[in-house]
C-alpha cells in the first residue's frame, strides 16, 4: 500500500511523534510505501509562512502521486484543518488516530486552566475553553485554538472515514460526545520488545518516565520521595523541569536524566524497582505502562483513564492528585522490597512487529472499504 502519513510534530519530541515514527517504521520494513511531509510546531511568527510552504509542496506532491490512504495524527498548529478537504479533493480515505482528545477539549487532555479534569466542551460548544484560559492559560490563545478545534471537529465528522482510537477508554469518551461509535475502531499503540538476552535487576530505585508537565502529577511524587529518601530517578522534560529540579534540590536521592531514549532507557527500565506513573489526566494509553510490564516491574499508577485498563492490580492504583495515596502506594510497594519479595513477573497484552503491522493495515483495508461503500450509497 501506498499511505501518506500526515502529522504536525510537535515543538518538544513526545509519545504521539514517537508512535508515528514506529508505525512509519512497521510499514516500511514490509515493503509499504509511507509518505510523511515534515512539518513542526517551532515558533507562532512563522506559523503561517511554515503552513502555506507545506500545504504548496503537498498538492504538487498529491497532483503527481497517488495513495491508498491518508492518516491523519496532529494537525495543531502548522497544517490546522484545510487538508480535510484537500485529501477528499482527491478522493483518498482518511484515518485519523485519536491520541488525546484534542476534538473535544482546546488543550486535548480534559483539562481547565488550573489544571483540573473538565468536560464542559466535550459536546462542541469551545467558549467554556477561552472564557476558563484552556489553552496555555491565554485568553487570545485559548480563543484561537477553541476556533481551530471547533472548526476540526466538523471537519473530521464530515470527511474522516475511520477514526482510531488508542484504547477503549478513548474510544467511549468520543461515542459519548457526538462521534459515530461504526467510524471508531480501538488499534494499541505499539510497544517495540525489548531485547530479553540482557538480564533484568534491581538496582534499588523508582522510574518516573514521561513528560514534565503539571497533568502528569510529579509535583506529588517528588514530595513522596523527598519524605522517604528512596532512590528516584526522573526521565523526561518539559515546562515545569526547573520547578520541579527546585524542590528537590535538597534531596541527593532524586535525579532529573533528562529525554533518553534507546539502550540508555531500556538499562533504566532494566534496572529499576518499580515504575510510578502519578497522572491527574486521563491518560488516554499508557505506554509506560506497557513498556515497564515488558520487563517484568511493578507499575504504580492514578486510577484515571485508560491506566486501570493496564493495571489489575487494584494495591498498584491510587486516586490522581491524592499526595497521601500515592505515598501510601509507595510505601507498600517498598516494604514489599524490604521484606525481599519477589518483583512480579507481569506481562502484557503486546503485538509482534508482524501483528502490529497487520493491524494497521486492516485499519486501512477497512477504511477503503467504508470510502467505497459511502460513495456508491451516495450515487
Amino acid at each position: 500500500m501506498k499511505i501518506l502519513q500526515i502529522h504536525n510534530q510537535y515543538k518538544e519530541w513526545g509519545g504521539e511523534d514517537a508512535v508515528v515514527d514506529n508505525e512509519r517504521s512497521l510499514l516500511m520494513a514490509v515493503g509499504h510505501e509511507v509518505a510523511s511531509p515534515p512539518v513542526r510546531n517551532s515558533t507562532t511568527g512563522a506559523l503561517l509562512s511554515t503552513r502555506q510552504a507545506w500545504y504548496r509542496s503537498l498538492e504538487a506532491q498529491l497532483t503527481h502521486e497517488s495513495f491508498d490512504v491518508a492518516h491523519i495524527h496532529n494537525l495543531y498548529s502548522c497544517v490546522g484543518n484545510a487538508v480535510y478537504p484537500l485529501l477528499k479533493k482527491y478522493n483518498i480515505p482518511i484515518v485519523q488516530t485519536l491520541h488525546n482528545y484534542r476534538l473535544l477539549c482546546a488543550n486535548g487532555c480534559l483539562l481547565d486552566g488550573d489544571n483540573k479534569v473538565c468536560r464542559l466542551c466535550t459536546k462542541g460548544n469551545f467558549m467554556h475553553g477561552v472564557v476558563k484560559k484552556c489553552y496555555r492559560r491565554n485568553y487570545l490563545q485559548s480563543a484561537f485554538m477553541s476556533m481551530q478545534i471547533w472548526e476540526g471537529r466538523a471537519m473530521a465528522l464530515r470527511y474522516v472515514d475511520t477514526f482510531v482510537a488508542v484504547s477503549e477508554f478513548v474510544r467511549q469518551e468520543y461515542a459519548a460526545n457526538g462521534f459515530p461509535s461504526d467510524r471508531i475502531v480501538v488499534k494499541p499503540n505499539y510497544v517495540y520488545q525489548p531485547d530479553y538476552t540482557s538480564p533484568v535487576s534491581d538496582q534499588g530505585y523508582a522510574l518516573y518516565l514521561g513528560r514534565l508537565s503539571p497533568e502528569k502529577g510529579v509535583h506529588n511524587l517528588i514530595r513522596v520521595f523527598v519524605d522517604n529518601g528512596h532512590n528516584l530517578k526522573i526521565v523526561g522534560d518539559g515546562p515545569l523541569r526547573p520547578e520541579l529540579e527546585a524542590m528537590a534540590a535538597g534531596s541527593p536521592n532524586i535525579e532529573f536524566l533528562g529525554y533518553i531514549q534507546g539502550e540508555q532507557k531500556e538499562t533504566l527500565f532494566r534496572e529499576c524497582s518499580f515504575v510510578v506513573v502519578p497522572s491527574e489526566w486521563y491518560e488516554t494509553f499508557g505506554m509506560v505502562v506497557q513498556e515497564a510490564y515488558n520487563y517484568g516491574k511493578v507499575v504504580l499508577a492514578a486510577n484515571i483513564g485508560a491506566l486501570p485498563y493496564h493495571v489489575k492490580d487494584q494495591t498498584h492504583l491510587f486516586d490522581p492528585g491524592s499526595f497521601s495515596g500515592l505515598r501510601a502506594a509507595v510505601d507498600r510497594q517498598l516494604y514489599k522490597l524490604r521484606l525481599g519479595q519477589p518483583m512480579a513477573h507481569v506481562c502484557g497484552t503486546f503485538q509482534t512487529p508482524a501483528q502490529a503491522t497487520q493491524a494497521l493495515v486492516d485499519v486501512y483495508v477497512g477504511c477503503q472499504h467504508k470510502q467505497l461503500t459511502s460513495s456508491s450509497v451516495s450515487v
